[in-house]
């Protein structure tokens, strides 16, 4: 391929967190096709990414905070900054460090990207929204609305968030879809077994129900929880099951509130 292209990916964590995953596939794919891409997450516990990557990766160095959620995305966002002021000074002809592309997934990667472009480190970037919260803080709120104004190509992965671009806040952006990895496949492969064991899923269960996303508001998880308990007066054996971690958001009442009405009517 002649027009391989060296592509900066950014993502807040090295942790299999939904955009974290997709940006290493995304990456993946970037690479099969022939480009040179190169995956930056921030790692605060120093043990890289969670699983081996098909391409190169770097574990940016992210300290702990425990001084609350607004003050973390500060310190996160000064985190990517600083290493990438280091990063751009070091012999390029050791780290190549100038990238063709530069692309965040989330509000905070690309507000690293916009700080890095207003001191004319980078060119542009582009950023793809996967949602847009409504954050009752003002400063995240500006985080959010800075990373979407700021980037010079923006992307999403729905109607609805294209729609929602358009109307509140003028961009048109294109649509991409999010893949499907190979790696899952309605063939059963042998290890679905072992999968159940280990989630308490019997072969017999019926009906079970999968749902992708942590417990949080934006993904209605304790409206979805009641609607299950309608579910089980019909089919006392149906399950419910939540894959998904911990989003980088404190979202602690949402979560006792949904522990509460789960221990109430178990």
């Amino acid at each position: 391929m002649t027009d391989s292209l060296r592509i900066a990916l950014l993502t807040y964590a090295t942790k299999p967190r939904g955009s974290v995953v997709h940006t290493l596939e995304l990456a993946e794919a970037l690479a099969e096709l022939g480009h040179q891409p190169c995956v930056f997450g921030l790692d605060k516990d120093g043990n890289g990414f969670y699983r081996d990557v098909g391409c190169q990766t770097v574990a940016v160095p992210a300290s702990p905070c425990d001084r609350g959620i607004e003050a973390l995305i500060k310190q996160r966002i000064q985190e990517f900054v600083d290493f990438f002021e280091t990063y751009f000074e070091t012999d390029s002809a050791t780290h190549n460090a100038d990238f063709d592309v530069y692309h965040a997934q989330d509000c905070l990667s690309a507000n690293a990207l916009a700080e890095l472009k207003q001191r004319g480190k980078i060119p542009a970037f582009a950023r793809t929204v996967h949602h847009i919260e409504d954050f009752k803080s003002p400063y995240l709120q500006d985080c959010q609305e800075k990373s979407i104004y700021q980037s010079d190509r923006c992307l999403c992965v729905s109607d609805i968030w294209q729609k929602a671009l358009d109307r509140d806040y003028g961009i048109q952006a294109h649509r991409v879809i999010n893949g499907v990895s190979p790696r899952f496949s309605p063939t059963a492969t042998g290890a679905e077994s072992a999968l159940a064991d280990a989630y308490g899923i019997q072969n017999g269960d019926r009906p079970i129900y999968l749902t992708v996303g942590g417990i949080e508001p934006r993904k209605n998880t304790l409206r979805l929880l009641q609607a299950f308990a309608q579910v089980r007066h019909r089919h006392p054996a149906a399950k419910l099951i939540i894959a998904g971690g911990a989003t980088l958001f404190d979202y602690q009442e949402y979560r006792q509130d949904f522990m509460a009405w789960a221990a109430a009517h178990d």
